[in-house]
């Protein structure tokens, strides 16, 4: 995108799961404006990217919180996103063949990638102390609804109690 790397923010959140690597740190971040839509109807707002230092077959990828910052739904299957607008509903509709090809191209991506060294140490397994609640004998009933009184939950209850 040709931005210099003085302008990215120092980020220590690192990516999960995208890189052969178990993770990988992003050069930094950067917050642009992002805008949906068309001339006589469209919505831009500010979306803080983090910023890559590997390839990808994506130029930007726009997640849960800049959806929920445009009030976006989306639909994978139909691939559209519909956001409200100042003058009625935004429509993006996805575009199949490209979708196919950046696909295709990030698989190449994967296969063309050298694996990490193989390490020769066996993966520490990290165990999560066990949960158990403690419960002094007492049981608290809850009504749901005045309505409908029969419709209750029991607090403190063991599993055979209920």
């Amino acid at each position: 995108m040709g931005i210099p790397r003085r302008e990215l923010t120092p980020t220590v959140q690192p990516f999960h799961g995208i890189t052969p690597e178990s993770s990988s740190k992003p050069l930094g971040k950067i917050t642009l404006p992002v805008t949906f839509g068309h001339a006589e109807n469209f919505r831009t707002e500010q979306i803080t990217f983090d910023v890559a230092e590997f390839d990808t077959a994506y130029n930007a990828i726009i997640g849960r919180t800049a959806l929920a910052k445009f009030m976006a739904a989306s639909h994978y299957a139909y691939q559209v996103l519909k956001m409200p607008g100042p003058k009625g509903t935004i429509t993006i509709q996805g575009n199949a063949k490209l979708a196919v090809q950046c696909d295709k191209r990030s698989l190449d991506m994967v296969e063309n990638t050298p694996n990490p060294p193989a390490t020769t140490e066996n993966p520490k397994k990290v165990s999560k102390p066990k949960k158990t609640a403690k419960l002094d004998g007492t049981i608290k009933i809850i009504l749901f609804s005045s309505a409908n009184p029969d419709k209750t939950v029991k607090i403190g209850a063991s599993l055979d109690d209920r």
